[in-house]
């Protein structure tokens, strides 16, 4: 579905804009207006260059949001405005519509305000993203972190534990992590752990669920834990 070109008044004091399955052009000038809009969530969405967003943006979802074409050049990646200080959203799950450089800008300058954080560790935007954790972009705030279907490994995991402090959830569906990354992260004195999404995870051991079994962790394929340590796993 296309979105019209010339958008109704009453759009420009919307604070939550949900489309799905549209086509969207340059979103510049409607977002260089919008002074109200606190949640954008574009599933399934084509777009062209967008080089603005709305600056009070909190909650970012890009869901399904394929890669610009042609890919803006450097100097035109200068030129983007996509500052968002009170980011605490950010969902790129199959999404690599983001160029690094703009990605990174947006890590910097909302990393510690951060919540939640999903990306696909198969695509570029993940990659980033677990590469920036790793290397000690620290994400204080962190409480949800979704970093699935690609290549984590448990160096990273032993890498990355100590950046998010707070952290109650963590996804790492389809990676390569074995039972020496749960042991990593259900051992941390500090944690705050409570979930931890382990399906398909094939290189997860029988020994490593025996091991959190024995230490009062609930192992289960239901998506709502019932006991004190929930961990989701399913082989």
């Amino acid at each position: 579905m296309l979105l019209p070109q010339e958008m109704p008044p009453y759009i420009l004091d919307l604070q939550e804009l949900r489309l799905d399955n549209f086509w969207l052009g340059s979103l510049g000038a409607l977002f260089c207006r919008q002074t109200q809009l606190v949640t954008l969530d574009l599933n399934h969405c084509a777009l062209s260059h967008s080089k603005v967003m709305p600056h009070r943006l909190r909650s970012l979802n890009l869901t399904h949001t394929g890669a610009l074409q042609p890919p803006p050049s450097l100097d035109e990646l200068a030129t983007w405005h996509w500052e968002l200080p009170d980011l605490e959203v950010l969902e790129l799950k199959s999404s690599n519509f983001i160029p690094a450089a703009i990605l990174s800008k947006l890590l910097d300058t909302a990393g510690s305000k951060l919540r939640k954080l999903a990306v696909s560790a198969r695509l570029a935007s993940g990659q980033l993203v677990r590469d920036r954790l790793a290397e000690g972009l620290m994400m204080g705030a962190l409480k949800e972190l979704e970093l699935v279907d690609g290549d984590v490994y448990d160096d990273d995991i032993e890498l990355i534990a100590p950046q998010v402090p707070r952290l109650e959830r963590l996804n790492l569906w389809n990676t390569r992590v074995t039972g020496v990354a749960v042991k990593i992260l259900l051992t941390r004195p500090d944690s705050r752990l409570s979930w931890l999404g382990l399906e398909n995870c094939s290189l997860v051991s029988p020994d490593a669920v025996e091991w959190a079994r024995a230490r009062g962790y609930t192992w289960g394929g239901g998506q709502k834990p019932t006991a004190a340590k929930p961990v989701y796993y399913v082989t």
